[in-house]
């Protein structure tokens, strides 16, 4: 028989808390690659075609970053919606319960 798994909206609400913290993480990661990779540049630490590929490929990484990000946050926002919307159902249906076991 398989194990249940148990969800409820404090385990949503961590689930969307890490991955913040990781989309932080991330975000702040790769802005501080895309700002080194401009500053080598822009200092002419570094010139040539492999100096402005560097570039490039920071900004295509960069864009590809703020997408994701959004993504994220999108499925952030779903989740914290989901675990407040089963709290809501956890406490009607609690109040439900009561109403039943009074009536009798």
């Amino acid at each position: 028989m398989a194990d249940n798994i148990l969800v409820g909206a404090d385990k949503l609400r961590a689930v969307a808390t890490q991955l913040d913290h990781l989309r932080e993480q991330a975000q702040g990661t790769l802005q501080n690659y895309l700002g080194a990779s401009h500053d080598i540049h822009g200092g002419g630490g570094w010139q040539g075609m492999a100096a402005m590929a560097n570039v490039n490929t920071a900004e295509e990484i960069h864009n590809a970053q703020m997408k994701l990000n959004t993504q994220w946050g999108e499925l952030i926002q779903a989740l914290r919606a989901a675990a407040d919307h089963y709290q809501t159902q956890e406490e009607s249906a609690r109040a439900a319960v009561q109403n039943v076991a009074q009536s009798m």
